[in-house]
């Protein structure tokens, strides 16, 4: 039994070996390139690189970085999915940035693997799907119809997001800071997840479990769906009609003066009427 072991000890550590990549250093020379890409509908970036994504005419990079580390950039392109990534680990550089041009064929954005990705002009689409996962960072200003994001494994997401409909999904400690403005959105919280949100919306669905906490007192609603369980927490504002689902040790903080409807109330929960100050 001690051979076993040890066997799929020294198993596991050769894997392990071998997914570690070769570091390199930068040499402090910093310059300038681009590069044409074809266009795609999809982009995955990982390795924890710093992208700024740009919409454009025609779908490019700009790479501004130490001159021995553009050699290290993937940039490749399988069918309609463009994945950004490194080929070694940079243990230091004078500068390694990377500004994404897309056109109006994106739909899909992925950010992994401690990757940080920046989008300061806005995302204007008819619609995106993002999801962010790996401790990835994001800092969006989104502007399309629909909106979907998907926020896990301690993923952090600042977001400014104008939309017709909006989904979120945020679990395994992902953080969300933001500002949403939205006809509708349905909002699901698991597993730790936090998030701080103001703006303004007209139909709100929430579902909240498994100890995560949703501050959105600043969130203006009109009419607000919640569906509150496990140990979890949030503070609300609605204006309208409040309907209410609480069981568990959930804990709810209501500001605004709706008409509500209590369809479930169970176990330890707690509903806190407060004051808008």
């Amino acid at each position: 039994m001690k051979k076993l072991y040890a066997i799929l000890l020294a198993f596991a550590t050769c894997i392990a070996m071998a997914q570690q990549k070769e570091k390199i250093k930068g040499s402090k020379n910093v310059t300038i390139a681009s590069k044409t890409l074809t266009d795609f509908e999809n982009v995955e970036i990982g390795d924890a690189l710093e992208i700024t994504i740009v919409k454009g005419i025609s779908p490019s990079l700009d790479i501004e970085a130490d001159d021995n580390l553009h050699e290290i950039i993937i940039a490749e392109i399988n069918g309609k999915t463009l994945k950004l990534g490194l080929k070694k680990d940079i243990s230091s550089s004078k500068k390694c940035l990377i500004r994404l041009n897309y056109t109006a064929s994106l739909k899909q954005i992925l950010v992994k693997n401690e990757a940080n990705v920046t989008a300061n002009a806005r995302i204007e689409l008819p619609e995106i799907y993002i999801k962010a996962i790996d401790e990835s960072k994001l800092n969006l200003n989104i502007d399309c119809k629909n909106v979907t994001l998907n926020l896990s494994d301690k993923s952090e997401t600042e977001l400014h997001s104008k939309s017709e409909s909006m989904t979120i999904e945020a679990s395994k400690s992902a953080e969300l800071k933001g500002n949403l403005v939205s006809q509708n959105l349905k909002f699901d919280l698991y597993q730790k997840a936090e998030a701080n949100v103001e703006g303004e919306i007209s139909d709100f669905i929430l579902r909240l479990d498994a100890d995560t906490n949703l501050k959105a007192k600043k969130l203006l609603v009109k009419n607000t769906n919640i569906l509150a369980e496990g140990d979890s927490k949030a503070s609300i504002q609605t204006a309208n009609q409040l309907t209410i689902e609480a069981t568990g040790s959930s804990e709810i903080e209501i500001y605004g003066d709706p008409k509500i409807d209590l369809k479930r109330f169970a176990d330890n929960a707690k509903l806190i009427k407060k004051t808008t100050k």
